[in-house]
């Protein structure tokens, strides 16, 4: 026995049950195979799936979706698709996307699919009309016998043998049309299956079906139509989880039901793409193969960025990356990449890396990162090593407002219809249930604030300062029967999938067509996303690729592009020079407000602690600031030490080549790998295992790598480094309370990196440095501080005017050959977006001359002109503001 048609949460707001749960029912109930048949989505496959496998019961992927017979049906049927296989999963896949990557979505998803639509994409699919509300019943119901058997002949038609009725039992009288049912599929060569349609696990869980259609439909429960309920409104019928023992007696007047469904399951083999790796094809490979293609753009870009007399050296780490990276199929990532990373560059979108690729040589070549892991001695291992078998992560971050552009590339580039944004589930949190639950209710919106503040506050690092009130001290507190009904359904509520969002970052490429091996459905901006997560993704072969906005890029290509406009129209960020003098004073006076984690009271502080002044300092600087050298009780020694008013001494000799670097302190996460690996003679595995952090394992597991540590560290000269066993254990100390806070090298260089050339920018070109900090939203501080910067460096700073402001910050140069920071009109309280547009597009045709010629050009609304007049953006236009007003 099994179940056909069962709906997870992520039956988008018509679900409630998780596809563990499900599972661990299926388990509990004995069940060899169990399906998923979401309506409309695939977004849980990917869960079910890996759930499946881990209690030994055999996935059957499915979908759900709704027919039409005509294009005048305002009726459709439910159909229930089942995928046989690979073959049956990729065209789930295409229906999926079909509903939902379409800018008439919503139009598709509320009047149902035509039969056409099914037929071309029916390949691998075994078909189940709906039971009770499916393609057949609804009309034998109603006596018009010509409709029922049009269908099952449609049903026939497109799948054949894969063609089956479902059987829903309920009421008295399904037992009648059950026969009648039984009857017309057995002349049509339609098989009959046992349908009992799971929406819930228990039936306690069924009314909250109903508060569900209200949230998803923005209306009160007492609102929602009883057509949009998965019972259409009758309260008689079951929608929850029945055992076989129930199944077996709902259906004992048709046994073969049972059987057939079993037949059904047997038939459906696994589905999924089995996560061998899915590789797009790149751009910049020519004539080569992908693997000769890297090696090749490899070593010229090693011998562009190497003198010949360091070659040998440097030339056998490449070799050594190549080949694990060749070895692991890696290349085609490396080389799309590199290709995203020059569109960027050969059109001036500033362009940087986080995480550990900065470790890779391979990638400073390619030209990814524009960090030398030569210069800073930063370790391959740490981004790639031989135990890691999934793919590495390469990130990489654009300029928050030019990142649409590189994104475009990417889409014309691989192909529209291979490129996607990666998925992400919204769920529901507790104040946005209790907002969702009381609007269901009725409630209006001051008593859902009211019971929104009564929630437990939210996690807090201090365990003595953590609420510890559970649901019943909330309801404690309420008299109102209704108020306490809507704060239980809210915490019921909490974790389930709202709706689809994006992933901050992640696209995908893949091969051929993306709807071949992914869901996908249609994004914000006309983009198109993937149904499933990061994660799924990376379950079944595909490679993520990060694509990031930060503001601080958007500050530093505006910036540039002020530089070009007013200052050296030959400028480009690339040339900054990596050791320059004055901004080095900059970074060591700790004057980076506006710079990029240079700006906390706390950062400021440590620049000057160390008299950070180079790239190297500010990695260094940046490591320091996190809590993991605190942690390990060595802070004040490493500024004494790094200011060489306090000798370097080891734990012993052995470290020197380690920790030499950061005078004998463990500071970056590359250290702990190396200790580990060469000092304790660990595997990369039992490496990785302690870099992550020991608090994240249990405790039998950290005595169990503490024993091999302290054993590893002791081994005698020349096997081992030969410790002693108080020293193994206070390098075990001191890695334990290290590891998990350290910070990852490479990418502390990578953003210093950008932090100096911020730095640079500020020190030599203030007025167009200020300017871009201002006009991009984000930053450390308020733009108060911002403003009280730009006046400190000596910038004038104007206020909005309606003949001199942009919509932002802007720069304009003054008769006395300085410069003026005008604030723009976008700044002004309560003026509209589209008043701004029409005041600069009116000053093209010259400058307002009063108020009346500024109304008589631009529509504005009596609050607009006040608060341009309050804000001094009509000064001159008028004898005084008092008389504007």
């Amino acid at each position: 026995m099994t179940h056909l048609e069962v709906h997870s949460h992520y039956t988008l707001l018509g679900g409630t049950a998780s596809p563990a749960d499900l599972v661990r029912q299926a388990a509990q109930d004995g069940l060899t195979h169990l399906a998923l048949t979401d309506a409309h989505g695939l977004y849980g496959a990917v869960a079910f799936h890996n759930a499946c496998q881990a209690s030994g019961i055999q996935p059957i992927l499915g979908l759900t979706v709704w027919i039409r017979s005509s294009a005048t049906d305002a009726s459709p049927g439910k159909l229930v698709l089942l995928a046989s296989g690979p073959t049956g999963y990729q065209s789930l896949c295409r229906i999926a996307s079909y509903l939902q990557a379409s800018p008439n979505r919503q139009q598709r998803l509320a009047s149902g699919i035509d039969w056409d639509i099914v037929r071309e994409h029916r390949a691998g699919l075994i078909g189940v009309s709906g039971g009770r509300f499916g393609l057949i019943a609804p009309a034998l119901r109603q006596g018009d016998i010509e409709t029922a058997q049009s269908q099952a002949t449609r049903l026939a038609e497109i799948f054949g043998p894969n063609a089956f009725t479902g059987l829903s039992l309920d009421l008295p009288e399904d037992t009648a049309l059950a026969s009648e049912t039984i009857a017309l599929a057995q002349r049509l060569g339609v098989g009959v299956v046992a349908l009992q349609p799971v929406y819930c696990l228990t039936s306690q869980d069924q009314p909250r079906l109903k508060l569900l259609a209200a949230i998803d439909q923005n209306v009160t429960m007492a609102e929602v139509p009883a057509a949009t309920l998965p019972d259409q409104g009758d309260e008689r019928i079951g929608l929850h989880w029945l055992t076989p023992a129930d199944m077996r007696h709902r259906f004992a007047a048709f046994p073969q039901t049972l059987d057939t469904m079993m037949d059904i399951a047997t038939r459906c083999q696994p589905a999924l793409p089995d996560g061998r790796p899915i590789w797009p094809i790149p751009k910049l490979i020519e004539d080569r193969p992908p693997h000769e293609a890297l090696r090749h753009m490899a070593m010229k870009g090693l011998s562009a960025k190497y003198p010949p007399d360091q070659m040998p050296a440097i030339r056998a780490r490449l070799d050594q990356e190549l080949d694990l990276i060749i070895e692991r199929g890696y290349a085609p990532l490396f080389l799309i990449v590199a290709d995203i990373v020059r569109f960027s560059q050969e059109h001036e979108i500033p362009v940087s890396t986080r995480g550990s690729v900065a470790n890779s040589l391979v990638a400073y070549c390619l030209g990814i990162t524009t960090v030398d892991p030569i210069a800073h001695r930063l370790f391959f291992a740490r981004f790639l090593n031989p135990a890691r078998t999934d793919p590495p992560d390469i990130d990489l971050d654009f300029c928050s407002r030019r990142r649409d552009r590189v994104l475009d590339y990417v889409c014309q580039a691989y192909g529209v219809e291979r490129v996607g944004l990666i998925g992400s589930i919204s769920t529901m949190q507790p104040k946005s249930a209790v907002k969702e639950a009381g609007k269901a209710y009725g409630l209006d919106d001051r008593a859902i604030k009211r019971l929104a503040k009564l929630l437990p506050h939210g996690y807090h690092p201090d365990p003595r300062r953590r609420e510890r009130r559970a649901l019943d001290d909330v309801l404690a507190e309420l008299e109102h029967p209704t108020e306490r009904q809507v704060l239980r359904e809210a915490f019921a509520l909490v974790g389930q999938p709202h709706h689809l969002s994006l992933h901050p970052g992640g696209v995908v490429i893949s091969p051929g067509p993306l709807s071949d091996i992914v869901p996908l459905q249609l994004a914000p901006k006309g983009f198109i996303s993937t149904q499933f997560d990061h994660h799924a993704i990376e379950k079944l072969g595909l490679a993520k690729i990060d694509l990031l906005g930060i503001s601080a890029l958007t500050v530093l290509a505006d910036a540039a592009d002020l530089i070009r406009a007013h200052f050296d129209p030959a400028f480009r960020l690339a040339a900054i020079p990596p050791a320059d003098p004055e901004t080095g004073r900059l970074l060591a006076s700790g004057d980076t407000i506006g710079v990029f984690q240079c700006e906390s009271t706390g950062a400021r502080a440590t620049l000057i602690k160390l008299q950070a002044r180079t790239v190297e300092d500010l990695a260094v600087a940046n490591a320091f600031f996190k809590p993991g050298p605190a942690t390990g009780g060595m802070a004040a020694n490493f500024v004494r030490r790094y200011l060489g008013a306090e000798p370097v001494t080891y734990l012993h000799s052995a470290l020197k080549p380690i920790l030499e670097e950061t005078q004998g302190i463990l500071l970056f996460q590359e250290q702990v790998l190396r200790v580990a690996t060469e000092i304790a003679g660990l595997g990369w595995e039992e490496a990785d295992f302690i870099r992550r952090g020991i608090s994240k394992f249990r405790e039998d597991q950290v005595q169990q790598m503490r024993t091999q540590f302290v054993a590893g560290c002791c081994r005698a000269e020349p096997v081992g480094p030969g410790f002693t066993t108080k020293q193994a254990e206070t390098l075990w100390d001191q890695i334990s309370a290290f590891a998990g806070y350290g910070f990852n090298k490479g990418h502390a260089t990578a953003y210093a990196d950008l932090s100096y050339r911020m730095a640079y920018l500020k020190t030599h070109y203030p007025a167009a440095f200020m300017t871009a900090r201002l006009a991009t939203r984000g930053g450390f501080h308020q733009q108060a501080i911002y403003l009280a910067e730009a006046k400190r460096l000596g910038l004038a700073v104007k206020p909005p005017h309606v003949n001199f402001s942009q919509t932002k910050f802007h720069l304009i140069p003054e008769p006395d050959g300085t410069f003026a920071l005008w604030m723009g009109l976008g700044q002004v309280r309560d003026v509209r977006r589209a008043t701004v547009r029409a005041i600069i597009d009116q000053r093209r045709d010259g400058p307002f001359t009063s108020l009346r010629d500024l109304q008589q050009r631009v529509a504005l609304r009596g609050k607009e002109v006040q608060h341009l007049v309050q804000a001094g953006a009509l000064d001159g236009l008028g004898p005084s503001r008092a008389a504007l007003l």
